[in-house]
């Protein structure tokens, strides 16, 4: 029972990340960073991206995967730096250092260069994130079951001090950085509609803070990270009804009552397969900004849904992304007014970031990459695919 509901979890977050296509594209080798330029402080100074791509935790288990993070110059020219694998792994940065991670160390690149390595491999990431108060970045992963019969999420923590380890009891299926406190929604694996709102406090030891519990009405697919404005904390779920059929639902969370309410954000009827429509990466998959939470999903329909009236609507739709369910290693990411999407264009046989002004829905700008393809050519040489994970824009 128990393994049967993680499972579920599991498929639903690798659901999450995408169905991966690869193509092959021939051509020449990519450009990749020896180590004295990756530990230049200066190596950041021209980058405006960064994307992480790994194995998956199954080609791993001979110990042979492989993790990249692809570098964007301003001229849109690609530099990558090769790691050991981690599924799902994340992307972390600070006004001038970034976090790379790998399932047996974590590097901090910039001003001052660092790595740390970790006795015990992850295989499965969650969360990455820098929190400046207490200038600290961390990690979360889901680990998988332990001893007792539970779920261990264990954490990695990067102080100037140095590398500290811990674990959360209980499986993540979603989290979150709110005004520079760590959220996550714990899931229950006795009951798949029950789930419970955490935050995460890394002062002398690990802690939780029970914020809330909610139900669902039935098992729905985890597509946002946890959000919030001070007055509610929000997350969004789907609700498949079948292959067709699906409920895009926020769930509004109060700290103060305890009082969960549901609104629906989008509803899709009569698709011709509603997997489509599962998120690029639901870490980076919604935003919120002067009362407006933005949800991007996985055919490139943007929906705004107001906090004050409590209305949602289809604020626009991304410009030639693929609407299959197939992908092609896109990814999403907010910064203040901007929507920046990593993609391939099937027409143009490129990739390409695309800047949207969230307000007026219009591409403003869009940065064509001419080394990418030759880059996943040759990441994806032997037997080993690579996956995207994260994007994260720089400047």
């Amino acid at each position: 029972m128990k393994k049967t509901a993680i499972v579920t979890i599991l498929s639903a977050g690798l659901a999450a990340a995408g169905f991966f296509f690869y193509t092959s594209f021939g051509g020449s080798t990519a450009v990749t960073a020896n180590k004295e330029e990756y530990q230049d402080p200066d190596f950041l100074k021209d980058k405006q991206a960064a994307i992480y791509f790994s194995t998956t935790a199954d080609q791993d288990i001979d110990g042979s995967g492989k993790s990249y993070a692809a570098f964007i110059d301003t001229s849109g020219n690609t530099l990558s730096i090769q790691k050991k694998g981690l599924e799902l792994g994340t992307i972390a940065h600070s006004d001038d250092t970034l976090l790379l991670e790998d399932k047996q160390s974590v590097t901090l690149l910039g001003q001052q260069y660092q790595e740390f390595s970790d006795s015990k491999a992850q295989y499965t990431g969650e969360r990455s994130g820098y929190l400046p108060k207490e200038n600290l970045f961390f990690s979360l992963y889901n680990s998988g079951f332990n001893s007792n019969g539970g779920y261990n999420s264990d954490v990695r923590l990067i102080r100037p001090s140095g590398l500290t380890t811990g674990t959360i009891p209980h499986y993540i299926t979603s989290s979150g950085i709110v005004n520079e406190e760590v959220m996550i929604v714990a899931h229950n694996i006795d009951t798949p509609t029950e789930f419970s709102l955490k935050k995460v406090n890394f002062e002398k030891e690990i802690s939780l803070e029970d914020i809330a519990d909610f139900t669902t009405s039935s098992e729905q697919v985890p597509q946002s990270p946890v959000l919030g404005d001070g007055r509610y904390y929000y997350v969004i779920l789907s609700d498949y009804k079948n292959d067709h059929d699906e409920d895009v639902l926020l769930y509004r969370i109060n700290p103060e009552t305890k009082e969960t309410v549901t609104f629906t954000l989008a509803q899709y009827r009569g698709m011709e397969d509603t997997g489509k429509t599962i998120v690029y990466n639901n870490r980076r998959s919604a935003y919120l900004q002067d009362n407006i939470l933005y949800y991007v999903n996985g055919i490139g329909d943007v929906f705004a849904y107001n906090t004050i009236t409590e209305t949602s609507e289809k604020a626009f739709s991304l410009q030639d992304v693929e609407q299959s369910r197939r992908s092609y290693n896109e990814q999403a990411y907010f910064t203040e007014n901007y929507l920046h999407i990593f993609y391939y264009s099937t027409a143009k046989d490129t990739y390409f970031i695309d800047q949207y002004d969230l307000k007026s829905g219009e591409r403003v700008k869009q940065q064509e990459l001419p080394d990418m393809k030759n880059m996943m050519n040759s990441m994806n040489k032997g037997r080993k695919s690579v996956y995207s994970y994260d994007f994260v824009v720089l400047d």
